[in-house]
């Protein structure tokens, strides 16, 4: 799927999962959403974590709503606020419309997550390596 310039994808991940105060564990598959740029084709973020016999593995991206939330703070202004990012629930008797946090968070990590790159990417130029150097 692609979104503003990005292309979002679902991946099914293999992962070790820990239950019950690690008294059982097995593999389970588990959804995880991954972000390319469209252009370059080069990974943003997303994916899984596979786990080990002290830690479940995990999605980084486990809903299309959290990776979508991610653009939008990556792409935002540095001083550009999170959109209210709402799911509905099913009461008894009626449906409710509640603030997400996850998304919002979602939209705070993506704007970091921008600011880290453009840290990177202006210690590099000072050093004079430019963009292709890695590291």
């Amino acid at each position: 799927m692609d979104y503003k310039g990005f292309e979002i994808y679902k991946v099914r991940a293999y992962v070790w999962r820990l239950y019950c105060w690690s008294q059982f564990a097995n593999y389970a598959y588990i959804d995880s959403w991954i972000i390319r740029d469209a252009e370059t084709g080069k990974h943003l973020y997303g994916g899984h974590r596979s786990g080990n016999n002290t830690s479940s593995g995990y999605a980084l991206l486990a809903r299309r709503k959290d990776a979508k939330a991610f653009v939008d703070g990556y792409v935002a202004g540095p001083d550009e606020q999170a959109p209210v990012y709402t799911y509905r629930t099913r009461g008894i008797s009626r449906a409710e419309s509640r603030p997400d946090d996850g998304a919002t968070a979602m939209f705070k990590e993506g704007q970091a997550w921008r600011e880290h790159q453009e840290n990177i990417l202006a210690r590099r130029l000072k050093a004079g390596k430019g963009e292709e150097c890695n590291g």
